[in-house]
Order: C-alpha cells, then structure tokens, then sequence
C-alpha cells in the first residue's frame, strides 16, 4: 500500500460569488484584470480539452468569445465543428477567424486547420496548398517568435497522404505519368518525415503502399517490416492500462469522462480528516459537490 506523503501547498486562492434564482442577495464580485474575451476563451478550451463531452458547452463559450470581436472565437469554433464532423460548418467559420486584422489570426494556424477541413471534404488540392503553406512558409511574425514547423512531422505526414489520395483519384491510362508524379511526391514527403522520426509509423506505413503502387516490392517489403517493429503492441497496453486502474483507483476514477471529484471528501485539502456526512452527496452539473 503506497500512501503520498508530499505536503499539500496551497498556491493560489479565489472567491466568487454566484447569484442564485429564487434569493435577492445583492451579489458583488471585485472585478477582474483578465479580459472577458480571455476568460470565455479559457473556459472553453478547458471544455474542449476534456474531449467529445461537453463540445456544445464549449462551443458556445467560443460563440461568446465571438460576440466580443475577437479572432479566437471563430478560430477555435472551426476546432470544435471539425470534431463533430460539422465541416462546412467549421469551414464558415475560419472564414470569419480570418477576416479579423486587429488582431489577425496566426496564419500558420489558419493553414493547418483548413488544410484539415477541406482534405475531409475530399478538397485535396486546396488541403495540400494549405499543408505546405504551413511547412514552407517563413513569416516575419513566425520568425520574431522562433516557428519554424518544417520540422512538425505530423503536417508533413498529412502533405503525403493528401499527396497519396491525389494519385489514387487518377486510375486511367491516359493520367498515368501524372499519378506517378503524385506517387513519387507522396513517397519523397514520407521520407521527408523519416528524417525527422526514423520511427514513424504512419510515414512506414504509407511507404509500403506507396512502393506497392510504383512495383518496388523490395522497398515495400522493407518499410512494412518497420511499420510491424515500431507500432506499438495494442495488446500490451491495453493489459498494462488495466493493470494501473486496478491500482490505482484514483487514476482510474480521474480517468473517466466525466471526470466527478468529490470536494466535500473526509480528508480533503483544506477539510478536517473526521469530516463526514451521511446520505448522498449532492452534486452540481458541473460534477463538484456542493
């Protein structure tokens, strides 16, 4: 039985006080130094952070971020209208992110987040400028804060896909020279990404297609015997996560979506070890006791 020893530091405290329906409590708060913009902002993205079950609290806690004239609010909008699969949606409204010029959006996270929208609308040519907008482009802003996303492996491995999907569109004899451009694109971006990650499963991956496709048997082989060495045992994760919700049950309860924290707990931060109460424990939406 481990038991934490670590003191408990308390390095912040805050009150707010809530009006209540029903209670004419004149209810006054000091004010805050944070924008409001900034706060809807944080809310939401705790709510988005938390996965797909609370998208809608999130997304209008962007609306509101919106509403106050700010790029944030669109452009992370678009971010929870992609996850739920609502692309003309999030397309609409990275137009309106990038409408803004005081501020403007970053525009490297314009590019990628629309180069993700238009390649699930099967729009690859407008997906692949966007991806090597945000791999090639050098911006002065992105320079003054030190970007440099030539090296994000990630979008580099969403180029050759798109790359990939460019070629399989093109299946006659009359476009087979311009497949294999694709083909050969697709395969030098792969590689590309290689040198960043020499383990890389996805750039492995599509390579041993890829060379299937161009009839080099001997390179698909040979990337197909990576891919299997450095994908990760499925089944051995799966066994070693069970293993630690089985012990440790706080992890395993922090785990679950929605996560409920019992506040009022005998024992809790700030609460005497004999606190107890009988009966349930009442608790509010958000999942705190009350």
């Amino acid at each position: 039985q481990l038991t934490n020893q670590l003191p408990v530091t308390v390095l912040a405290v805050d009150r707010v006080t809530f009006p209540v329906a029903g209670d004419d409590t004149d209810v006054t708060n000091d004010p805050s130094s944070v924008p409001t913009w900034m706060r809807w902002n944080d809310y939401g993205i705790g709510l988005f952070l938390k996965g797909k079950s609370e998208l809608r609290q999130a997304g209008n806690a962007f609306g509101e971020v919106e509403k106050l004239g700010r790029f944030d609010g669109p452009l992370n909008l678009a971010r929870v209208l992609f996850r739920e699969g609502r692309l003309g949606e999030a397309a609409e409204a990275l137009a309106r992110a990038s409408g803004h010029d005081n501020p403007s959006p970053p525009a490297w996270t314009i590019a990628w987040l629309s180069g993700l929208v238009a390649r699930d609308l099967n729009q690859l040519e407008k997906a692949e400028k966007n991806f090597r907008s945000v791999i090639d482009d050098r911006t002065p802003e992105m320079v003054k804060r030190g970007f440099d996303f030539s090296k994000d492996y990630r979008v580099i491995n969403l180029l050759g896909q798109t790359y990939f999907d460019r070629a399989r569109r093109l299946r006659t004899d009359d476009v087979a020279a311009q497949r294999n451009v694709f083909l050969q694109k697709a395969a030098e971006t792969f590689h590309r990404a290689l040198v960043i990650d020499s383990e890389n499963v996805t750039a492995h991956y599509n390579l041993q297609q890829l060379y299937r496709e161009l009839g080099d048997n001997q390179k698909a082989e040979h990337h197909a015997g990576l891919h299997a060495r450095f994908k990760p045992d499925d089944n051995a994760r799966d066994r070693a996560v069970g293993a630690a919700k089985a012990r440790y049950p706080a992890a395993n309860a922090a785990a679950e979506e929605p996560v409920f924290y019992r506040l009022q707990r005998p024992g809790a931060p700030g609460l005497p070890a004999a606190t107890t109460r009988r009966g349930p424990r009442p608790t509010t939406q958000s999942g705190a006791d009350e």
